[in-house]
């Protein structure tokens, strides 16, 4: 399911999915089953949402190490 759900996503998107999915949930007028699949789905979101904040962290980070480096060589 995770890579269905995801691949074209921004995080932007899976975000407001994710909130999407909880005020659905929070409704209480999903049937179970439906309660079921979309916190699956919610749960998948998350992951990729995760994945994609530590993936820009890291991006970050190294653009902050480059500039220090930069600046201690000038």
């Amino acid at each position: 399911m995770e890579c269905n759900v995801t691949n074209n996503m921004t995080f932007e998107e899976a975000k407001e999915k994710i909130e999407q999915i909880i005020r659905n949930m929070e409704s209480g007028d999903l049937p179970l089953e439906e309660s079921v699949a979309q916190f699956e789905e919610a749960s998948s979101l998350i992951k990729y949402c995760q994945q994609k904040l530590d993936e820009y962290k890291g991006k970050v980070e190294a653009i902050t190490i480059a500039e220090e480096r930069k600046g201690e060589n000038e």
